[in-house]
């Protein structure tokens, strides 16, 4: 009797129960946490912190995003849950890890990428982990699992002739997509900011003229994107959408609304954290004098 004890726990099976059941566990507790609907809730006074995009940390950024929609909140739940059943059981161990590992890689990805707190950091590097040894422990299934779906005896020409294919592919797809994508990327001046790493310009109506008459202080704000859209919001928290093009050589621009109307302007900096935009409305000559803000600016 002792001795095949000693032989069973020189095999893995004893080991292999252990991380499997560890992981079943602790991935059983988070989806029901999830299927409950309570991992993601917030306390009330955080909601009303909240007044801006720009101002919520990223934590807390994450945690609204994931809890927005209580059923995609479920369906997280049940897609952890299910794994977490199976690994549990020795004969669906593997495919319950296998199923698993896209989660846990998620969960490690989204701590780290949004910097989560450190605990959770923790725990997700400990599930990884857990879901890893399991991979390792069934290595030789893995593998003949891998060279089942990919092939044992590819015929190198045939695998040359896909190989030069998928290359022709690729480039011809490269060639259409990359010059737009990489002209939409360089899109930029000094109206726009630098939107592509996160600082673009919120432009603040500080005064306005018509005809030599200041107007009463009104609440505005213009933003001008990379890709030809304008936007304003006034007082009444009302947007109003439409396009721009800028002729900067010749300090134009000229904006297109949703009507179809097209208003033409003249534009010029008189300082690097001010804009000026001469406009005509019937037969009044109106000049709108803006401050700059960056957004983000205190955010790397």
């Amino acid at each position: 009797m002792t001795k095949s004890y000693l032989i069973f726990l020189k095999t893995k099976h004893p080991y292999l129960g252990l991380v499997r059941y560890a992981l079943g566990i602790m991935m059983f507790a988070y989806s029901l946490n999830k299927i409950l609907k309570t991992q993601f809730a917030l306390p009330g006074f955080v909601w009303t912190e909240m007044q801006t995009l720009e101002n919520i940390a990223s934590k807390r950024l994450a945690w609204v995003f994931l809890g927005y929609s209580t059923w995609f909140q479920v369906l997280l739940g049940v897609l952890e849950l299910l794994p977490a059943l199976l690994v549990l059981f020795r004969r669906t161990t593997l495919l319950g890890a296998i199923l698993m590992l896209p989660m846990t890689a998620g969960v490690v990805l989204i701590n780290f990428a949004l910097d989560l707190w450190d605990e959770t950091k923790i725990l997700s590097l400990m599930l990884i982990f857990l879901n890893l040894v399991i991979l390792i422990f069934e290595w030789h299934k893995v593998k003949s699992i891998f060279l089942t779906t990919v092939g044992k005896a590819l015929l190198p020409k045939i695998a040359v002739l896909e190989l030069i294919f998928n290359l022709a592919v690729i480039s011809i797809v490269s060639y259409i997509c990359l010059p737009q994508l990489l002209e939409f990327k360089g899109q930029t001046n000094r109206l726009t900011g630098d939107w592509i790493n996160q600082h673009p310009i919120e432009w603040i109506l500080t005064k306005e003229v018509s005809n030599d008459v200041v107007l009463a202080p009104r609440a505005l704000k213009v933003y001008f994107w990379a890709d030809g859209m304008y936007t304003q919001l006034d007082d009444t928290n009302e947007v109003t959408p439409t396009t721009y093009n800028v002729i900067e050589l010749k300090g134009k621009l000229a904006l297109q609304y949703n009507d179809g109307k097209v208003v033409e302007c003249n534009y010029s900096f008189p300082n690097e954290t001010e804009l000026k935009i001469e406009l005509l409305k019937g037969h009044s000559k109106i000049t709108q004098y803006f401050k700059k803000r960056i957004i983000n600016e205190n955010r790397n």
